[in-house]
């Protein structure tokens, strides 16, 4: 502490010291909140932005952050493989799905069969069809980190990872 006893002015320099260096890292926090909210960490924007897929046989676009109980959708894009005799299949595992409701799936599947901890869609193309688009509009009923894979036929899958605020 030091006193000035002419203006009678009390000073704690380590004290302001501590308090401007409080007072710059709170405004740093506060610019990267706001440069996050703005690229997307907290909906849509380029950070929210992914993909999975793009084999040949299959695209997949979702938002990687999303809200509870918003609706969020996943756009799919079938083609090569995973059309066969007029007919597109697709599966989504169920744990994926375990923390999601599924509102509609555009266009509505001709089939859905759960085998194991999968769900199979079956979609009707057209014979002479090169590319099938699906679109789930799924609503996140749980708060947290969602994984899962989605994938067609037998094979492995890619991975889906999304995040879903409160």
């Amino acid at each position: 502490m030091q006193r000035h006893d002419d203006l009678q002015l009390e000073e704690y320099p380590d004290f302001q010291r501590r308090e401007w260096l409080v007072q710059r890292v709170g405004w740093a926090v506060m610019l990267l909140i706001v440069l996050g909210a703005a690229l997307g960490l907290f909906g849509v924007g380029p950070l929210s932005e992914a993909g999975a897929g793009t084999d040949g046989r299959l695209a997949v676009d979702y938002e990687r952050f999303v809200r509870f109980q918003s609706e969020t959708e996943l756009h799919v894009r079938l083609s090569g493989d995973a059309l066969s005799e007029g007919r597109a299949t697709l599966w989504l595992t169920a744990g994926y799905l375990d923390g999601m409701r599924v509102s509609q799936v555009i266009p509505e599947p001709e089939s859905v069969e759960v085998s194991g901890d999968r769900l199979t869609y079956t979609f009707a193309a057209a014979p002479e069809a090169t590319e099938v688009g699906v679109r789930f509009v799924l609503l996140p009923t749980r708060i947290g980190g969602r994984t899962g894979e989605i994938g067609t036929g037998h094979g492995p899958g890619f991975s889906l990872n999304q995040f879903v605020y409160p």
